[in-house]
């Protein structure tokens, strides 16, 4: 079984008016990743992902691959946290970051 991990990575590009949280919840139905994504005030989007190491990687990977109009131009800093028990699903947090 794989290690699980909790990260937080702060995307930056053309992320923000362009459908692009709606995209990474979308993305995150398809991986057993759960966690949230919410837009920070100063134009990038903060994605916080938990689950299996492999998962959550591959998770990530393709919240950067562009699908217009969102064109992520890649990752600003990657933190790893402590694992947290009360995230569940994976939602978009609203409001300023």
């Amino acid at each position: 079984m794989s290690e699980t991990v909790h990260r937080v990575c702060i995307i930056d590009g053309r992320v923000q008016g362009v459908g692009y949280r709606a995209h990474v919840v979308r993305l995150a139905s398809r991986f057993p990743v759960v966690g949230t994504v919410a837009n920070l005030e100063d134009g990038t989007v903060r994605v916080e992902a938990q689950g299996p190491r492999e998962e959550v990687e591959a998770f990530l990977a393709e919240a950067l691959v562009p699908a217009w109009p969102i064109h992520p131009r890649g990752v600003r800093r990657t933190e790893e946290l402590p694992l947290d028990p009360h995230l569940l699903g994976f939602e978009v947090v609203r409001g300023p970051g």
